[in-house]
Order: structure tokens, then sequence, then C-alpha cells
């Protein structure tokens, strides 16, 4: 992730969105001693989808990419 500059990965089940996880995810593991070869990525990842064809998870919240940065911690911290 690091040498590509990638901090989050988008998370797939069958060719469809499931959820995505972060590099934050991902030191949290490392932090709580998981064993990171053994442990899932869906004891991480944030589930969510783009569209109703999986209504066990939520909706990924989306910008636009001219949104500007307030916008984005407004949807991260208060919904």
């Amino acid at each position: 992730m690091a040498q590509e500059d990638v901090s989050v990965l988008v998370v797939k089940i069958e060719g469809e969105l499931a959820g995505i996880i972060t590099a934050s995810d991902v030191m949290q593991g490392l932090a709580n001693d998981y064993d990171l070869e053994e442990t899932k990525i869906s004891t991480f990842m944030t589930g969510c989808r783009i569209d109703d064809k999986n209504p066990t998870n939520k909706i990924c919240a989306q910008l636009d990419e001219d949104d500007d940065v307030m916008s984005a911690l407004k949807v991260m911290y208060t919904g």
C-alpha cells in the first residue's frame, strides 16, 4: 500500500462492492495482536454498498470529487 501511496482498498464479494479497508484498519489489527495472515479482511473492513443489491450493508457515503474537505469531515464525523 505504501509503495503506491494507497491508504484505502475496496473489498469485493463475488465481484460486487462489499466495503472498504483502510491502512488505519490494518494498523488497528496490528495494535490488537491479530494474526494478520489468519484474520479475514471482514474483521476490520467497513461494510457498505453503493446500490440496493446487498441490503445487509449500509450505503457507502459518497462525495463528489469537487466537494471540499470540510464536506468530507462532516460526512465522516456527523453522518
